[in-house]
Order: C-alpha cells, then sequence, then structure tokens
C-alpha cells in the first residue's frame, strides 16, 4: 500500500475547534484509570478529549508534533471519545 503525503497548515485556533472539550490533567485522574484503554501518563499537563475520527485524530496529533509536542492519546470508555495529553496549552489555555 502506498503512503501520501500532504501538507495542512492549521493554526492554534483550528485546533480549538478540532477537539470536543479540555481540561487540565494531572495525578487526580489516577483514580478514574478503569475508564481508558490504556493506561495514561498522569504527568502530561492538558487533556484534549476528540470525537472517534481517527482523521482527526491524526491532524490534532500532528499539529501537536510540528510544534514539538509530544502527545498520548488514549480512548476514554466513559465519553466514548480519544482524549490526547500534552503538555501544549491551546488558546483558550494560554493565559492560565
Amino acid at each position: 500500500m502506498a503512503s501520501a503525503t500532504f501538507t495542512v497548515t492549521i493554526t492554534d485556533s483550528d485546533f480549538d475547534r478540532l477537539h470536543n472539550s479540555s481540561m487540565r490533567w494531572g495525578k487526580d485522574w489516577a483514580k478514574q484509570v478503569n475508564r481508558f484503554d490504556s493506561e495514561p501518563l498522569f504527568t502530561w499537563k492538558m487533556a484534549y478529549w476528540c470525537e472517534p475520527n481517527w482523521l482527526n485524530i491524526l491532524v490534532c496529533q500532528q499539529f501537536l508534533s510540528a510544534r514539538g509536542y509530544e502527545s498520548q492519546t488514549v480512548f476514554d470508555s466513559a465519553t466514548l471519545e480519544y482524549v490526547i495529553l500534552t503538555n501544549y496549552k491551546s488558546e483558550v489555555w494560554a493565559n492560565d
């Protein structure tokens, strides 16, 4: 199977529109670890929930990677969405 490469420019505002909700992440989430399909790291600073659309997840991951941020993606069975964990703070959280 051949792969394709293309470029899409995503702004910080676009990223804020790609996820449904966001909140701070940390050790407080450890008591809810069973709701995730794999064990998330609790050292991340932020969590961004996205609809279970894999293209949307890939776009978010590439946005973060292009800005030098690592991330971890896990499925949240409580919301039936993917959650992207990272240290990136979106525009909404930038002043927090």
